[in-house]
């Protein structure tokens, strides 16, 4: 109940060091735009004689990082002797940070000033998996080559696979599975990265002899298994096999109260993409069309276009827009998002259920068009 928790701070006349470390965790639950505001006015007016707390500056971190404010999470870093201090929870904040929101080079650059005496399995795997997240095969390579081969844990190979998957090098990741799996028995994320991968270059003929051996090994993963078949099925139907694909779900929704405004914007927002060069991606549809669609009827409707104009209609409209999402955000949606950001000059977060994802008002995004 973090909202009770907030409410109840707003009664204590001097709260001490216990009650703001419950308080910004308390913060780091809550996603809306009163509690952005929230947070950065608590942090401010934190007495002086707590600015220097190591255990409380890493619960102000954890809640910068955790919702996506990665400038104040940054200078908060900054001020904590970070070496004697690196993770909270097992979870290296800094180098995950930097991951999902797609600043690998920065993470990169961590990883070197870290003692070597302190580089254990939690810090390679968080770097590895930065670069994976940002397409810098060749430094998770390097890094890679670093670490000796006593240590070249499971975790550690599946991030590296994972890093071979998403710069498309799928001989050297399945080179290293085969090596991995000499002995060890087979493991289900390194196929799951390597399949997600295969999808993303559309490439069903690997697509479809990854998900034979999934199902081969796994007989009785039934989860990974529907995980599996609906990779595939939208790997065939990226390549316009609709044939091939199972069916999928889609959420049209105009239940709320503003809904006709948001939808004579949502019309108006198209028009002005159109105008701006915006070309519909049709090939990111998984499944066939139903009598009453059409490709721009279901492509522009999708949920976080329809969040976004939400924002919009907002007075005065913001120039910070965050939003959630418990799926992947498609192609088509991520070139549609860039353009909006740029022709509305807001800067739109969105979390997706892998990334987060910063477009910016110059219609660049932060994970260089790599997901």
């Amino acid at each position: 109940m973090p909202q009770r928790a907030i409410d109840l701070f707003s009664t204590i006349e001097k709260p001490d060091k216990i009650i703001f470390t419950v308080l910004f965790n308390a913060c780091s639950q809550i996603q809306t735009k009163n509690a952005f505001d929230f947070r950065k006015k608590v942090f401010n007016q934190l007495p002086i004689e707590y600015r220097h707390s190591t255990d409380l500056l890493y619960s102000v971190l954890n809640m910068f990082i955790k919702r996506d404010d990665l400038d104040d999470g940054e200078c908060v870093f900054n001020r904590i002797n970070r070496f004697n201090f690196l993770w909270i929870d097992d979870e290296i904040l800094q180098f995950n940070a930097y991951g999902i929101n797609g600043m690998g080079l920065e993470s990169v650059q961590l990883f070197h000033k870290v003692p070597a005496t302190m580089l254990d399995n939690c810090i390679y795997v968080c770097t590895l998996n930065t670069c994976s997240h940002s397409e810098l095969v060749n430094e998770a390579r390097e890094i890679f080559e670093t670490i000796p081969i006593n240590q070249r844990k499971e975790q550690i190979l599946t991030t590296m696979v994972d890093a071979f998957s998403c710069a498309f090098d799928f001989d050297q990741a399945q080179k290293l599975i085969e090596e991995f799996e000499r002995y060890n028995p087979p493991s289900i994320p390194m196929y799951m990265s390597l399949l997600s991968s295969t999808r993303n270059e559309k490439n069903a003929s690997l697509s479809q002899k990854i998900f034979d051996r999934i199902e081969s090994n796994f007989p009785d993963a039934k989860n990974v298994l529907t995980s599996a078949a609906v990779l595939l099925a939208n790997t065939h139907a990226l390549r316009g096999n609709t044939s091939m694909a199972t069916n999928t779900f889609r959420a049209p929704d105009q239940s709320h109260s503003c809904s006709s405004e948001i939808y004579t914007e949502l019309n108006k927002l198209q028009a002005e993409l159109i105008a701006h060069g915006y070309k519909l991606d049709a090939s990111w549809i998984t499944r066939s069309l139903k009598d009453n669609e059409t490709p721009e009827s279901v492509l522009c409707a999708y949920n976080e276009g329809i969040a976004i104009v939400f924002n919009l209609i907002q007075r005065p409209m913001p120039t910070r827009i965050q939003i959630m999402q418990n799926l992947r955000i498609c192609g088509d949606c991520h070139a549609a998002i860039k353009l909006i950001a740029q022709i509305r000059q807001c800067l739109i977060v969105i979390r997706d259920a892998n990334r987060i994802h910063h477009f910016y008002p110059n219609g660049q995004c932060s994970c260089q068009d790599h997901f």
